[in-house]
């Protein structure tokens, strides 16, 4: 299947990569631009990223102090700021 990718994205214009969230290694990414480079393909134009899951992204940018949101829950929030239910609005230009 590399050998179909590679003869492809030589011929294309411009090729995205299709990552999967929370599942391709960046060892495994890094490996597939490595032998794409190797074939010769310069039309890597970036990365669309699958299964997403904005629920566990939203829990996700609390980082460590993720386990202290609940303490944070009714405190004042900025004018024009998400509840603490509602995910952050996302910029969906494409």
């Amino acid at each position: 299947a590399l050998k179909d990718t590679q003869v492809l994205a030589r011929l294309a214009e411009a090729t995205v990569m299709l990552v999967r969230w929370r599942h391709t290694s960046r060892e495994l990414l890094k490996e597939a631009l490595r032998q794409l480079d190797e074939a010769g393909v310069t039309s890597v134009r970036g990365f669309v990223l699958s299964r997403v899951r904005l629920s566990k992204l939203r829990n996700d940018a609390y980082g460590y102090y993720g386990k202290y949101r609940r303490y944070a829950r009714g405190l004042a929030r900025p004018h024009g700021s998400s509840g603490p239910d509602e995910p952050p609005a996302l910029n969906r230009t494409v």
